[in-house]
């Protein structure tokens, strides 16, 4: 999905806007006024590029990587669901992640 529905961009409802950019133009681009940032089946990044454009990567073991997101599914819709604009997002990636995980 590239933006909000049609009718809600139309009529100014919609809670978030994507932006699309090549992979290869990550090194250059400014991300830091962006709220989430979604990799789609991307070639391997190095952290510089990340750090450069004021990220941050971490790197968790499998067992970890397991571990942190089971923590994470059992709180997210209790911290998210606090703001009406964020619980929209949530709601959405969540049923993205469902649809793309079947």
């Amino acid at each position: 999905m590239r933006n909000a529905p049609l009718e809600l961009r139309e009529s100014g409802r919609a809670s978030f806007h994507c932006d699309t950019i090549e992979q290869g133009r990550l090194a250059t681009q400014e991300l830091s006024d962006y709220r989430a940032i979604a990799l789609i089946d991307p070639a391997p990044l190095t952290a510089d590029v990340w750090k450069k454009n004021g990220g941050e990567v971490i790197i968790f073991p499998d067992a970890e990587t397991k571990a942190y997101l089971t923590q994470v599914e059992s709180i997210a819709p209790a911290v998210l669901g606090a703001s009406p604009a964020m619980k929209a997002d949530f709601d959405l990636l969540s049923e993205t992640a469902k649809k793309l995980n079947q």
